[in-house]
């Protein structure tokens, strides 16, 4: 165990020059030589940096997950290529190349790297700035609304609810966004269920919302537990949900947005738009079906006929016309709303589940 610890990090500090000077060009090109903030002579500053990477180490995690810690942190952070927490991102990409394995989720992890500098409060989280002329709807109109939220983004449970619904009932409205970007099909199974938080009490948050789901009465004429509007899941079973209602509403629209979002992250990845919404459905859509149900085998049927990558491409913009592939630059796009939107989902579905509502008929 401890030659399998030591060997790698001894190989890594030997070849630590050679790699920091190739991050460097690789991942900073704007920054120049002579910038002594960020010379790797700055190490000292960045020992906390080093204890928390070794620490993770000693825990035996994987390279990856080495990874992912470091960006974490680093997007808690904010800032990008050239903003005041680039020495982190630096870092970062030292371990990266230190112990990162090539192949599988290691390519996962570097398709982030892009998106994860353009984090928020860096130049490159701009949209206008990142894109420039060629802005696609998926910024301008999907992402860029829900960032204005800021900070409330942090805190899934305690998102107001009018907020959720200005906002899904904005991008799934006729000629919203989603139609306009060609996701037409998509947009009619979301605003239904939009509009079913809109019964929540007023000014109440998402967990208040949930938690009033788990309390609330058929009727007021008898109270007693077989009254209850929502049936709560219990051992192996699911919960059995009134609808319409706001439960009904708040899982199916984490499931719709969830899925929308894990396509996008899926196509920014390098995967066609249908080989994404398949993986993107089983991830998020299918759980809501039992095995081989006819509702689920129509519903997948639904949104993969509804789906076509020449479509999206003459709708979305962001690119230039003609092209045969998505661009880049949309792919950034899709990215960076995955990025925004899919934290707030699984917080939002991990308060659902944590009172019980999670009405899934498999996992």
């Amino acid at each position: 165990m401890v030659r399998r610890v030591l060997v790698p990090l001894l190989v890594a500090f030997a070849t630590f020059p050679t790699r920091a000077r190739r991050v460097k060009q690789e991942y900073f090109p704007s920054v120049r030589a002579a910038d002594s903030h960020f010379k790797p002579a700055s190490i000292s500053k960045r020992a906390d940096h080093f204890t928390a990477a070794f620490t993770l180490i000693a825990k035996k995690l994987s390279a990856n997950s080495l990874v992912a810690h470091g960006k974490e942190a680093f997007s808690e952070k904010g800032g990008g290529r050239d903003g005041e927490h680039r020495d982190e991102l630096f870092w970062l990409m030292m371990w990266n190349k230190l112990f990162g394995k090539s192949g599988g989720a290691g390519e996962e992890e570097e398709a982030d790297r892009v998106s994860a500098a353009a984090g928020e409060g860096s130049p490159a989280a701009d949209v206008s700035a990142r894109t420039g002329a060629l802005t696609s709807k998926i910024a301008e109109c999907l992402t860029k609304p829900i960032k204005k939220m800021g900070k409330k983004l942090k805190y899934p449970a305690s998102f107001p609810v009018t907020d959720l619904v200005w906002y899904l009932n904005d991008i799934s409205k006729k000629g919203g966004c989603l139609e306009q970007s060609g996701f037409a099909k998509v947009a009619t199974q979301l605003l239904p269920n939009a509009r079913k938080l809109s019964t929540c009490p007023a000014g109440y948050t998402v967990v208040q919302c949930l938690q009033h789901e788990t309390v609330r009465f058929k009727n007021n004429t008898w109270k007693g537990a077989d009254n209850l509007a929502n049936t709560l899941a219990h051992g192996n079973q699911p919960a059995i949900l009134e609808d319409p209602s706001p439960a009904m509403g708040f899982i199916w629209c984490m499931r719709i947005v969830g899925f929308i979002g894990e396509m996008f992250k899926a196509v920014a990845r390098g995967k066609s738009l249908l080989v994404a919404a398949k993986q993107a459905y089983v991830s998020r859509m299918a759980p809501a079906f039992a095995l081989w149900s006819p509702s689920g085998l129509v519903v997948k049927s639904l949104i993969m006929a509804s789906l076509s990558e020449a479509n999206f491409m003459s709708l979305v913009g962001g690119q230039e016309a003609g092209m045969v592939k998505i661009s880049a630059n949309v792919k950034a796009d899709m990215m960076e709303f995955s990025q925004v939107v899919l934290p707030l989902v699984d917080g939002i579905w991990d308060t659902i589940v944590a009172h019980k509502l999670d009405d899934s008929q498999s996992s």
